[in-house]
């Protein structure tokens, strides 16, 4: 090789070596000094035109950092939020292979106030995608102490989020996720291929009180890619099943059942002249309607559907009534009708037809 050559060649080297170490030293500095994490969350807050407010911060950007008082506020959108406390610590290396891995995240006094946008939101050109950016890794997720309010009122409180998972380009997996409210408790475990046929399994059980009814029950569902199986076991406020069986094709043509025997009517209807009901129910049908089958009691007096048929129009959101029949054991006579319900309209109205034979009214 030519002398001059050689010469070129060793001066690109330490070039890039001297460029390496700078690299470096920049990273090591914006990284894992308090001064690199104090540099980013200016820049931050600057760019946000005082939207986002940070109280005081410690630590550094690798891990673990703390942030005090983080505040958000959107008044033309609507969305004031704070944040009293934020700990968290990532694997900064997991960014190499793609990845980011939190392994503690924790926050304590969320506060989020939403009030009526004082502009238009506008519309956002592309779908929400299931496919994530970057793979996200939690290992543990702690959030304390959460309240939100809309409108001056109160909207949703809970004392504490524990959540473990992962959200990668393969597939979501929740390993843990457990909330505990005032309301209730939810608790959460399963995965979900983000594939074509999207296979996966779960299981969860909740109890949570709407309106001073308590709701409790057990939740299983799993598809293989091809069928998809939801089970749903009510043990308050009635015992009550659903099973729910659908075809993951373009229509999802689907079989449901649903089985309540007696119970008090009370928490569904509020206080009536129907005191007890019972259900069992059975139907099929897809997205563009269906055919339901069954028997409903009311305060014993037993009632057949013989059948109902529907289908749903998308383009006019109409739901048109093709059949009703119905029958009783505990009543003579026959009741028959058909119409259409237009859901679209403000309040909704219904066009029905209906004629009955032979009703003796008890």
């Amino acid at each position: 090789m030519h002398p001059s050559a050689k010469r070129w060649l060793r001066r690109i080297g330490m070039a890039v070596a001297v460029l390496v170490v700078l690299v470096g030293a920049g990273l090591w500095w914006l990284l894992g000094r308090n001064s690199g994490l104090h540099f980013v969350l200016d820049h931050v807050t600057g760019a946000s035109n005082g939207t986002i407010a940070i109280q005081a911060a410690d630590g550094t950007l690798a891990g673990p950092l703390q942030l005090t008082g983080v505040t958000y506020r959107d008044a033309d959108g609507g969305i004031a939020a704070r944040i009293d406390h934020l700990e968290a610590d990532i694997a900064v290396w997991s960014l190499l292979y793609g990845q980011v891995r939190l392994t503690t995240l924790e926050a304590q006094g969320i506060k989020v106030d939403l009030t009526t946008p004082t502009r238009p939101q506008p519309e956002s050109d592309t779908a929400f995608s299931l496919q994530p950016p970057l793979d996200v890794r939690l290992d543990h997720v702690h959030i304390a102490d959460v309240r939100m309010v809309q409108d001056g009122k109160p909207a949703f409180a809970a004392d504490s989020l524990d959540l473990a998972g992962a959200w990668t380009r393969h597939g979501l997996s929740i390993d843990e996720l457990k909330l505990r409210a005032p309301k209730g408790r939810a608790d959460l475990s399963g995965t979900l291929e983000l594939a074509a046929h999207k296979r996966g399994k779960g299981h969860g059980s909740f109890r949570w009180t709407v309106d001073d009814t308590t709701w409790a029950g057990t939740l299983k569902a799993q598809s293989d890619g091809s069928k998809a199986h939801l089970a749903l076991a009510l043990s308050q406020p009635m015992d009550a099943t659903l099973q729910l069986d659908m075809q993951q094709s373009d229509q999802y043509p689907s079989a449901a059942k649903l089985s309540a025997p007696t119970f008090d009517a009370k928490p569904i209807l509020g206080d009536s002249s129907i005191r007890t009901l019972a259900l069992a129910l059975a139907g099929h049908g897809d997205r563009t309607g269906g055919t339901l089958t069954g028997q409903v009691d009311l305060n014993q007096t037993r009632f057949r559907l013989e059948p109902l048929e529907l289908h749903y129009h998308r383009d006019t959101q109409k739901v048109e009534l093709d059949r009703l029949v119905l029958v009783s054991p505990d009543i003579q006579g026959q009741l028959k009708g058909h119409g259409n319900i237009d859901l679209a309209a403000q309040p909704v109205s219904a066009d029905l037809a209906l004629a009955w034979r032979d009703v003796v009214v008890p």
